[in-house]
């Protein structure tokens, strides 16, 4: 919530106005509190990457809560490494253990998996691309049911949606799908029923957007893990969620609330095609 307190690598990026953000004036900690969880009874903190909107500030956490992350994370830090993101207040004091997917012995979706606390209620996902060292996690809900941690293995449903398995399980609204023919745009986006101003969102057979090109990105990697995570997404049993996808922020309760009931509250059906609502904000298909 207060970027003064980065890295000093990261400030020239706030400063110069590259990166901007509007400080919440909570961070997670603040969150936790206010849910009624005390930090002295949090047993682990797990990263999924170590970029600085995705870290938090682990100096205020005791020194019982240990820090998991990726084993391919760089976790130089400054003032040692003049030019690194992290700080030693980072792992100061705490028990850092790194995941080894080299020695995962599941598979789902081609995403290698570690079954972090051995009863199958949650699972860390190997998605290499975003950034080094990047996971995701695969959490139990249900007996049945699931929530997919996607992170940054991407940020905008239109970098996952459409696909025809997705389409067999969650048709696209009717009004979404007219809505679509009009205003997205067929200089941009086409499919093999499209005509010139006019786009068909049912035989479109791949997202429609691509993966971002970011400095710390290997393009392939996150394209492959984009891939793989969506043979989830197109399963009625696990929700898909991503860290920045602002498409779901007006229709998911927030903490201290819970997701547990998300398939019976319908509420992947009712948002999986709203990034082609042109009333949310991520609408970004008609003509410039």
């Amino acid at each position: 919530k207060d970027p003064s307190n980065f890295a000093p690598a990261l400030v020239p990026y706030f400063t110069s106005g590259a990166v901007h953000f509007e400080p919440s004036g909570r961070d997670v900690t603040d969150l936790l509190h206010a849910g009624g969880i005390s930090l002295d009874i949090i047993d682990t903190v797990i990263w999924s990457h170590a970029h600085f909107d995705h870290i938090g500030d682990m100096s205020k956490f005791p020194n019982t809560t240990r820090l998991v992350l990726g084993s391919e994370t760089d976790t130089s830090t400054y003032p040692t490494s003049p030019n690194a993101t992290l700080q030693e207040s980072d792992f100061a004091g705490r028990e850092v253990v790194k995941i080894d997917f080299a020695t995962a012995n599941l598979t789902f979706s081609g995403l290698k998996a570690i079954d972090f606390f051995g009863d199958g209620s949650f699972y860390l996902l190997d998605t290499p691309g975003h950034l080094a060292g990047h996971l995701s996690a695969l959490a139990r809900v249900t007996p049945t049911s699931f929530v997919s941690l996607g992170a940054d293995t991407f940020h905008f449903a239109g970098q996952m949606r459409p696909r025809p398995a997705l389409q067999n399980n969650f048709s696209c609204p009717g009004h979404l799908l007219e809505y679509a023919k009009e205003h997205i745009s067929t200089d941009y986006f086409w499919s093999p029923e499209s005509r010139d101003g006019a786009f068909d969102v049912h035989s479109r057979s791949q997202p429609l957007l691509g993966v971002s090109d970011t400095p710390d990105a290997t393009d392939v990697s996150c394209q492959v893990s984009v891939e793989k995570l969506a043979a989830f997404d197109s399963d009625p049993d696990i929700f898909v969620l991503a860290s920045h996808d602002i498409s779901l922020r007006a229709a998911l309760p927030y903490f201290p609330a819970s997701l547990n009931d998300w398939k019976a509250k319908q509420l992947k059906t009712k948002t999986v095609w709203s990034f082609l609502d042109n009333t949310n904000p991520v609408f970004v298909f008609s003509p410039m």
